[in-house]
C-alpha cells in the first residue's frame, strides 16, 4: 500500500481539541500503512490496532461530551454514527486477525471513514460549537 494519508484544511473542524485528536488518528493510520507496506506479519500491527480502537473510543467520548456541553442538536445522530463506527472497527479488527494480518480492508475503511466523517459530520459540529463559544 504505502502512500501517506496527509492532513488537509478540509479536515479542520474549527475546534482545536478535536483537530488535534484527528491528527493523532492520522498518525496511527499512517503507522498502519507503513507496517502494511512492509508486507510482513508484524506483531506491532495488533498493538497499533488496539491503540486505534482505544483512541477511537476516547475521541468519540470527547466529541460527545462537547456536543452535550453545547447542546448540539444532532447529538443523537452523531452518537449512533460513533456506535456504528466502533462496531465496524471491532469487526474489521477481528477479520484482520483472521486474515493473518492483511490490513487492506482496515486501511480502506479507515481512510473512507476519516475523510467522510471528518469533513461532513464533524465539520457541522465544529461550526455549531464555534458559534456557541463566540456568543
Amino acid at each position: 500500500m504505502g502512500a501517506n494519508f496527509e492532513w488537509c484544511d478540509d479536515y479542520n473542524t474549527g475546534l482545536e481539541e478535536i483537530d488535534v485528536q484527528h491528527k493523532k488518528f492520522l498518525q496511527i493510520i499512517n503507522s498502519l500503512y507503513e507496517l502494511d507496506s512492509n508486507s510482513v506479519k508484524n506483531p506491532q500491527a495488533e498493538k497499533l490496532l488496539d491503540e486505534l480502537l482505544k483512541y477511537a473510543r476516547f475521541h468519540f467520548q470527547s466529541e460527545e461530551l462537547l456536543m452535550i456541553t453545547y447542546e448540539y442538536p444532532n447529538l443523537y445522530e452523531q452518537k449512533k454514527e460513533h456506535e456504528k463506527l466502533m462496531n465496524e472497527l471491532n469487526k474489521i479488527k477481528e477479520e484482520t486477525k483472521l486474515s493473518n494480518g492483511d490490513m487492506a480492508k482496515m486501511l480502506s475503511f479507515l481512510v473512507k471513514w476519516f475523510a467522510g466523517h471528518t469533513t461532513f459530520l464533524d465539520k457541522e459540529m465544529g461550526i455549531y460549537i464555534s458559534k456557541q463559544r463566540s456568543v
